[in-house]
């Protein structure tokens, strides 16, 4: 085999790579959102289960849905 198709073998086997690997970051990407859609509540002003908190002095309510995780929650 000549030197020049060998860089060129390992060049375009170089090239496949790294769309192999930008594909997998994309489809990784693609699966986090859907998985994050599909069970996040929308928040809604009329929630029926309301929180309130004391922040600087002012009361603030809060809908329970706008907490990701329950740890987030302080009574």
């Amino acid at each position: 085999m000549r030197p020049w198709r060998c860089r060129m073998t390992s060049g375009n086997m170089a090239d496949i790579g790294v769309l192999v690997l930008l594909v997998a970051v994309g489809v990784t990407y693609l699966i986090d959102e859907l998985g994050r859609q599909a069970w996040a509540p929308m928040p809604s002003l009329a929630d029926g289960n309301p929180i309130i908190q004391t922040i600087l002095g002012y009361e603030l309510t809060i809908s329970i849905n706008r907490f990701r995780f329950s740890e987030q929650i302080r009574n």
